[in-house]
């Protein structure tokens, strides 16, 4: 991929705050910006497809951010970016299983490949500290029927190619010498501003279905449970563990579970939206079931207790109020 710059007018740099890389400007890393301290400076490592959406944004500040199209499989590239990083964000992958089934071997090298080129690029440049997002989906899966629980002691088994990837990304992370936090995050969703409203996952085909006027699908009988957190919750959550310059980095090494603490089944969720769709919308939605086609993940309830020991971080968004918003934004942008 080609090396690209975005050149903007650069503030003096100030001598408090951080020298931030966040790699991955996707649907967390795009809202991430706007919780960044104020005083830190960010580059924004990315494929780039969301460039000038994100130049346009309200949070993008060309006086202490640039974007830098890239790839984490550009061994010299990541070592250059690495190399006055302070705090380094790893956001890079996304899509879910979906997406991995669909090209396995391309986010094999992103988690893989590209994880190593980071941690070792890191290390050697003696990075301050490194976030990593991972994922609910190194967990076990509990059979249908049953809601487990897990705590970051829970020993991983992942189900799905995702999970596989995300615990090996994990892996390499702590078996280098580097100071991180690992979020273990579970479904994210919510309105941001570069993706008011959400186009894939269980959301994006609720809500494609709804502004077609088409009934919402339900996989099986519907009692699969699910664990949602807002993505504003989980942006909050990284801000809360941001280590300020003045403060030092410290050797933290450290996993959270980043969730709602709760789940739900898919059969109370398609209640949810169709509900709000008749009170926002004027028209309820059907609800069909069909078979299955395929294995469907049962996710666990996601013990928090750690993170909130360590930060007093609760999640904040309720769920309706959460899916309220999307439908305000649905409503707005019609049929």
């Amino acid at each position: 991929m080609s090396r690209r710059v975005r050149d903007r007018p650069r503030a003096t740099r100030p001598q408090a705050g951080c020298d931030i890389l966040l790699l991955g400007a996707g649907y967390l890393g795009s809202e991430l910006l706007g919780f960044l301290p104020p005083a830190d400076r960010i580059t924004i490592f990315d494929h780039g497809r969301n460039f000038e959406r994100i130049a346009a944004s309200r949070s993008f500040d060309p006086g202490r951010m640039r974007l830098v199209a890239g790839d984490l499989m550009d061994r010299d590239l990541v070592r250059s970016m690495v190399g006055g990083a302070d705090i380094v964000i790893n956001l890079t992958g996304g899509g879910g299983n979906a997406a991995v089934v669909r090209d396995l071997a391309k986010y094999a090298g992103t988690y893989v490949t590209g994880m190593e080129n980071l941690v070792r690029s890191a290390e050697r440049a003696g990075a301050g500290h490194l976030f990593l997002s991972s994922s609910i989906s190194v967990y076990p899966s509990p059979p249908p029927g049953e809601v487990g629980e897990v705590t970051e002691a829970t020993p991983p088994a992942p189900s799905t190619p995702y999970g596989v990837l995300k615990l090996a990304a994990e892996r390499i992370l702590t078996g280098s010498e580097l100071s991180f936090t690992i979020f273990r995050i579970s479904n994210l969703y919510g309105s941001t501003e570069l993706s008011p409203v959400p186009t894939a996952g269980l959301f994006g085909n609720a809500f494609r279905a709804i502004s077609r006027g088409e009934p919402l699908t339900v996989d099986g009988d519907g009692t699969q449970t699910i664990d949602y957190v807002h993505v504003r919750d989980a942006c909050r959550c990284f801000r809360l563990l941001l280590p300020g310059r003045e403060q030092g980095h410290g050797q933290r090494r450290e996993v959270f579970n980043l969730g709602s603490g709760g789940v739900r089944s898919i059969n109370d969720l398609a209640a949810i939206l169709a509900r709000i769709a008749g009170e926002r919308l004027g028209r309820a939605p059907g609800i069909l079931h069909r078979p299955i086609e395929g294995p469907v993940t049962n996710y666990p309830r996601m013990n928090t207790g750690s993170i909130h020991a360590a930060t007093g971080w609760v999640p904040e968004v309720k769920m309706e109020d959460g899916l309220t918003e999307i439908f305000r934004h649905l409503a707005n942008k019609g049929p």
